[in-house]
């Protein structure tokens, strides 16, 4: 029996592009690239960085290189704000592939949408 392996099932089944970092009893705060080079030259705090998706559903750039830092080294939450879900119009499924591609990039530890 031939099985057909799906771009998700395959990044499943590989090893993690980034390290675990656990989250649990940790804070948050929204990662500002502005903020960069402070985070990047400071002590490692313990903690996640939340993530607008938005921001970050371009292929590549200084916006990708930025995130790549970041999760190198912390927990990022991935937080949507576009996509509702609640509205009564169809999901935009071109949206919903970006922000699908971002989880599988980034490996957050949280994902998150608005509903409406």
């Amino acid at each position: 029996m031939m099985r057909v392996l799906t771009a998700y099932s395959e990044r499943e089944a590989s090893a993690p592009s980034f390290p675990a970092h656990p989250i649990a009893g940790l804070a948050g705060t929204s990662f500002k690239p502005q903020h960069l080079q402070a985070i990047l030259a400071g002590p490692k705090p313990r903690g996640v960085f939340e993530i607008h998706a938005e921001n970050y559903t371009g292929a590549g750039g200084p916006p990708h290189r930025a995130l790549e830092a970041i999760r190198s080294d912390h927990a990022v939450s991935l937080h949507g704000v576009c996509m509702s879900i609640g509205a009564p119009q169809p999901l935009d499924k071109a949206h919903l592939a970006r922000f699908r591609a971002l989880v599988q990039r980034y490996e957050p530890a949280l994902v998150s949408e608005h509903v409406a």
